[in-house]
């Protein structure tokens, strides 16, 4: 994983003597195209796959899903969704992600509604996946309404990223007071990528007031580099 490019060096030198890779070392592969962005070769995986008439189990399909959608291609990516016969969460949550990372709110939050339907439990990561998506369409009712369902609903506590996302969700909605107020009643310490979120949102929209308080938490946090702040 820390070597993504390694593991596509890898998996051509397999395929050039013939060996036939397992699905560990596809999925592998898979991850680091899309962590490159190199969506030739996620392609030429994906070809060779159907070539094999490989069938794409959830792990395998979920990478895949991911690999297209960090690459751009989130129709693509709805293809293979789609396309899968088996869904597990894994699956759900690379559409839900990559929807997400697109900016396309709506559609992901339909696709979260359809996962709930299929009885397929959602995990943290999905979550995350969801709130991003509700930050990036203004949606903050919505926001809240699926944050307070996490943990309700589902058992997941919230983390440091959940969190930056409601964060996120607030600041983009120019409730800078409400996002401030959220910060200090989280039960876990803010990190300097939360504030520095919420000083990104006062610049954006003139908030002086908030921003003070904000880059005197920082300069708390790492007083060493105040300047910057």
């Amino acid at each position: 994983n820390e070597q993504p490019g390694h593991a596509i060096s890898l998996f051509r030198e397999l395929l050039l003597k013939g060996f036939e890779p397992d699905e560990v070392m596809m999925v592998s592969a898979l991850s680091a195209c899309a962590d490159l962005g190199c969506l030739d070769q996620g392609k030429s995986i994906h070809g060779f796959l159907n070539k094999r008439g490989i069938h794409l189990r959830c792990m395998l399909g979920a990478s895949l899903i991911d690999m297209y959608a960090k690459s751009g291609r989130v129709d693509a990516a709805l293809r293979v969704f789609n396309g899968l016969k088996e869904k597990d969460v894994n699956s759900w949550t690379a559409i839900i992600t990559g929807l997400a990372l697109h900016g396309q709110g709506r559609a992901c939050l339909s696709m979260f509604g359809s996962m709930e339907q299929s009885q397929i439990a959602p995990n943290a990561v999905t979550f995350v996946g969801v709130l991003c998506a509700c930050s990036h369409a203004g949606l903050v009712d919505d926001g809240f309404r699926h944050f307070n369902r996490m943990r309700r609903v589902y058992g997941i506590e919230p983390e440091i990223e959940h969190f930056g996302c409601m964060v996120d969700l607030l600041g983009r909605a120019g409730r800078l007071d409400e996002a401030e107020d959220f910060i200090l009643k989280m039960p876990i310490e803010p990190t300097a990528g939360i504030w520095s979120a919420l000083l990104g949102a006062c610049r954006i929209h003139g908030n002086f007031k908030v921003a003070e308080t904000v880059a005197r938490a920082l300069i708390d946090l790492d007083p060493h580099h105040g300047g910057r702040y």
